[in-house]
C-alpha cells in the first residue's frame, strides 16, 4: 500500500502542476481548487482505512496472543509513513517545477502555515481512521473522518485561512475588482 501512496501523491503533484504559470502558487493550487480535499486525501482515507480492516479481520488471533499493542504500533508507523510518502511525492515534483512560483499571491509564511494546518489536518484523521481496529461501526469512522476533512476545509481553509494570506481568495475582494479564476 506505500506504493500505492506514492502513486497516489506523484499523480497528485503532477495533476496540480498541470496549471498555467498565472495561477501556479501552492495555496491556490492545493487548497482553493478543492482538489487534495475531494479527490486525493479520500483516496489514502481509503487504502488506510483498507488496511485498519484487512488487520481487524485477524483481530482475535491478535488478542489471544497478546499482541494488540504491537500490532497498533506497526499501523502507526504505517500511518505515519504513508502520510509522509504521500505528502513527499505531492510536494517535491511541485517545488521541482516551480521553485519561482510557489507563494506569489500572499505571504510565504501564512502559506506555509496553511498547507502544514492541511498536512496536520489529514495526518490527525488517519489516525482517527486507526479506531477502527476496535470500534463495532468501522465504516462510520471513514464517514466521519470525510466530513471532518470536508467542514475543516469548506468551513475554515477556504473561508478563514486563505482571506488572510490573500485578499484575492475573498469572495467580495474577488467581485469588487472582477478577478476571474
Amino acid at each position: 500500500m506505500l506504493f500505492l501512496s506514492a502513486m497516489v501523491g506523484l499523480v497528485a503533484g503532477m495533476y496540480l502542476n498541470n496549471r498555467p504559470d498565472s495561477i501556479r502558487d501552492i495555496p491556490f493550487v492545493f487548497v482553493y481548487q478543492n482538489s487534495m480535499s475531494i479527490y486525493f486525501e479520500p483516496i489514502i482515507y481509503i487504502l488506510v482505512f483498507i488496511e485498519v480492516i484487512k488487520i481487524r479481520r485477524i483481530r482475535d488471533a491478535i488478542e489471544v496472543r497478546n499482541k494488540t499493542d504491537f500490532v497498533l504500533g506497526k499501523l502507526i508507523q504505517l500511518v505515519v509513513s504513508e502520510w509522509a510518502i504521500f505528502w513527499i511525492c505531492a510536494l517535491v515534483p511541485y517545488w521541482l517545477l516551480n521553485l519561482k512560483t510557489s507563494f506569489k499571491f500572499g505571504i510565504p509564511t501564512l502559506g506555509i502555515l496553511i498547507l502544514g494546518l492541511n498536512m496536520v489536518a489529514m495526518f490527525l484523521g488517519m489516525f482517527l481512521l486507526l479506531s477502527a481496529y476496535k470500534l463495532p461501526y468501522p465504516y462510520l469512522i471513514l464517514l466521519l473522518v470525510l466530513a471532518i476533512t470536508g467542514g475543516y476545509h469548506y468551513g475554515i481553509e477556504l473561508n478563514c485561512f486563505l482571506p488572510h494570506y490573500s485578499p484575492i481568495f475573498d469572495p467580495t475582494y474577488r467581485a469588487i475588482h472582477q478577478i476571474y479564476f
